[in-house]
């Protein structure tokens, strides 16, 4: 089976590849119009994907990571998005923007785990296995760097399967080029038809050079045509999360992020 970014929109379901490049055009250009993106931190706050906020958060989170991250040395990456957390605390309660009442929606509220900050990240996933979901990885590196990082957070054996694939060969490390990745995706979500599916693109770039950790959960409900993306800084307890939330049944995208009436509803 073929797929393109064209035709996986006529799947039952609605898979932003596109999300892997952090700015891209594509993003704005991929999101369907009846849908809204939302951000929320770790703890519950909520912001539009691509307002000021998110940019002042991306501005302080490079800055770290430039500062204190080295793909050779762990404990300062733990220490950066530990910084980084303690820092978005501050910035967002300054803010005051109001937190969790928009998990109310009945597709988004099993993934109030991830608003929980007793567990650590590989008791959430298996929370999410233990609901019945297959977790795949797609990496946007290479698999030697992938694995490594993974497996320092001691979550690589949670996943079930984990490939690689890049829109480009800079690396010179293409160990599966894009078009073999989308015909294994196709086929994955073919044979998986009547199981949920959180497929994580991860974006693990030169740490040392100010580049970013990112990682990226899609949960797919095939059968029901359920998206919703969890965007995850994945080192620390910082879990940013972005929803696709179909308009209708969305508050936000019916009065506005500052109207009243939203709250009662």
């Amino acid at each position: 089976m073929t797929a393109s970014y064209n035709q996986f929109s006529s799947f039952p379901l609605y898979i932003l590849f596109s999300m892997l490049s952090v700015g891209d055009q594509r993003i704005r250009n991929a999101i369907p119009k009846d849908r809204t993106v939302l951000v929320f931190d770790i703890e519950g706050c909520l912001y539009d994907r691509f307002n000021n906020l998110f940019e002042y958060e991306k501005v302080v989170a490079r800055k770290l990571y430039a500062e204190n991250a080295s793909p050779t040395s762990p404990p300062n990456i733990t220490d950066a998005f530990r910084k980084h957390l303690s820092l978005t605390k501050i910035f967002y309660e300054e803010c005051k923007i109001s937190p969790k009442e928009y998990f109310r929606n009945k597709n988004t509220i099993k993934f109030e785990i991830f608003l929980e900050r007793d567990d650590d990240l590989r008791t959430r996933l298996n929370k999410l296995k233990q609901m019945g979901y297959s977790l795949v990885v797609w990496s946007s590196n290479n698999l030697e760097i992938t694995r490594r990082i993974l497996g320092l957070l001691y979550i690589e054996n949670v996943f079930d399967v984990i490939f690689y694939a890049s829109e480009d060969a800079s690396d010179g490390l293409l160990e599966k080029p894009m078009k073999e990745a989308n015909e294994l995706l196709a086929r994955l979500l073919d044979l998986e038809k009547n199981k949920q599916i959180i497929l994580f693109c991860n974006s693990l770039m030169a740490c040392d050079s100010g580049g970013q950790i990112g990682f990226r959960g899609i949960p797919i409900n095939v059968k029901e045509g359920i998206v919703i993306t969890l965007e995850d800084f994945i080192v620390s307890e910082t879990m940013h999360k972005g929803l696709f939330v179909n308009s209708p049944n969305n508050p936000i995208m019916k009065y506005g992020k500052n109207d009243e009436r939203r709250d009662s509803e």
